[in-house]
Parts: C-alpha cells; sequence; structure tokens
C-alpha cells in the first residue's frame, strides 16, 4: 500500500500576518504551537494535555524552494509522552495494510499537510498513532487527489537537553520527497495530539514560558530553524 505523493505551497497567511521576509533572505521555518490547557501539574501528579503544532516553511520571490529531509522538533522540560500506557500500531503496519489495520485504541490525533510537487499541489490528511516501543509516533499521510497518498513517517522520542525535556526526530521517507521525478517543497504541516493521558505536563519554569523549536533539513544541506513560546502556569 506505498504509495507516493506530498507537499506543499506559498504561505499567504504570513502576509496577512504581517511578517516580511527580506528580499534576497533564505527560506524560513516558522513554528505555532498551542497546549490546553495550559498548566502544569507535578512530577508525582502530571496534568492530561492536548498539543497542536503547525509548521510552515516560507520562501521569499526568487528563492529556490527547499525539500525537507528530516524535521526535529524540540519539547520542553516537563513534557511526559506515555507511549508504553496505549495500543500502538507500527509503520510495516501502515505502509503495508493502512489505517484499519491498526489496534483499537492506537490512534491518537489527526492533522493537514499542504504540499506542492512542481505544479501539482497535494493536501494529504494526516493521522496520527502511537507507535511501538514507547518512544514512536507514526504519522500517516494519506490523499487520492490529485494523486494517492498513503505513506507513513515514524518519528523517535528521545531525551531533550538544555531547555527541552523530549526531541521528536521525523526522517523524511524518499518517497514523500520526490514525486512523480519532482522535489517536493513543504510549507505546512500541522498536527493535534488530542488522546487523553498520551501528553502530560509535570513542570512550568519560572519564566511562565514553555519553549518549543524545530529544526527541518534539507537536502541541499540547509538547517532552518523555528522557535516559540507557550505562557503557562
Amino acid at each position: 500500500m506505498r504509495r507516493v505523493g506530498w507537499t506543499v505551497v506559498v504561505v499567504a497567511f504570513l502576509c496577512g500576518a504581517g511578517i516580511a521576509l527580506a528580499q534576497g533572505s533564505g527560506p524560513q521555518q516558522t513554528l505555532q504551537v498551542s497546549v490546553k490547557p495550559a498548566k502544569a501539574g507535578t512530577r508525582k501528579h502530571p496534568r492530561n494535555v492536548t498539543l497542536n503544532v503547525v509548521t510552515r516553511t516560507v520562501v521569499p520571490p526568487g528563492v529556490t524552494k527547499p525539500t525537507i529531509s528530516k524535521a526535529v522538533i524540540d519539547f520542553p522540560k516537563g513534557a511526559v509522552y506515555n507511549g508504553g500506557k496505549f495500543p500502538h500500531c507500527s509503520e510495516p503496519t501502515l505502509d503495508g495494510r493502512g489505517p484499519g489495520a491498526c489496534p483499537k485504541g492506537s490512534k491518537i490525533g489527526s492533522g493537514a499537510v499542504d504540499a506542492f510537487a512542481g505544479p501539482i499541489e497535494a493536501k494529504p490528511r494526516v493521522t496520527a498513532f502511537n507507535g511501538p516501543g514507547r518512544n514512536h509516533v507514526e504519522l500517516f499521510l494519506q490523499t487520492d487527489t490529485p494523486v494517492q497518498i498513503a505513506q507513513d513517517i515514524e518519528g523517535t522520542l528521545t531525551r531533550g537537553s538544555g531547555p527541552y525535556g523530549l526531541r521528536l526526530t521525523l526522517p523524511i521517507p524518499q518517497a514523500l520527497q520526490v514525486v512523480v521525478g519532482l522535489p517536493v517543497n513543504l510549507v505546512s504541516f500541522q498536527t493535534r495530539i488530542a488522546k487523553s493521558g498520551l501528553i502530560q505536563a509535570a513542570s512550568c519554569p519560572k519564566s511562565h514560558k514553555w519553549p518549543f523549536a524545530i529544526t527541518a533539513f534539507t537536502t541541499d544541506g540547509q538547517q532552518l530553524h523555528g522557535v516559540t513560546t507557550v505562557h503557562c502556569r
């Protein structure tokens, strides 16, 4: 069930938000995160939260649009992922038989992608699953138009450093980097994780701001960085 397709476009959103790009500057990665409720628990009694993440690749006019080969997202200290407490689905299952073959209760969220491969725009839906081994997340992309897409991205969670407690590494499969012989250019990727008890917040720093960061690695060797904070208490 492994099919090709993926990825994305120019973002008018940024113009509406008043974000200007300098002429001649390179591609930029933006990051928006919301956490609900924005109130942490404690180490002994962490609080369940839902998480919504949106990242966009913004390219100034006249600059070559990059193809992303890997993305790394950092989450704040005190973030807890309870993957071992829930059913899981695997990358081979998703790519081979699709979401319908995943165990009941393994779905953890959903989202959407907007992307271009040359003149072809695709908007796959994203279905998120808890992955195996307590530290994996599966993001399954699927659409039937204008091309068929049915491809999983498996992310791995590891311990973070500095102000970050968790790091999610997402290698982009080759089938999502090149479609019908054309490089894919990501502009937006949104995912909401809403499984109760899967993600918890155990602390809020003295600054009352949870830090988040993303680094997008491109096939031509660039590293595009984006950071944001979420007010917490």
